[in-house]
């Protein structure tokens, strides 16, 4: 899976399921500031990522996801470990 696709992956989700609008959702968008998403919000994304990746999600990890870019960059190198 390419990066762009893992992206648009990302994208679809945050559209369908947290009701943001596409244009909002850029690489650098931040979670908190600019797509105003609270902690449910991360444990649904959470979920994502694990059916993305057949792996378990850390705490830590998901700790230290800033930006949507952030979470591009976890399922690439959580793909990669295989």
């Amino acid at each position: 899976m390419t990066r762009e696709e893992i992206f648009d992956q990302i994208v679809a989700f945050m559209v369908e399921n947290l009701e943001l609008e596409r244009s909002a959702i850029t690489l650098t968008a931040r979670f908190q500031e600019d797509l105003d998403l609270d902690s449910i919000d991360a444990i649904d994304l959470a979920m994502v990522l694990r059916e993305m990746t057949g792996k378990q999600i850390e705490e830590k990890d998901l700790r230290e996801l800033a930006t949507v870019a952030d979470v591009v960059d976890l399922v690439e190198r959580l793909r990669s470990e295989d």
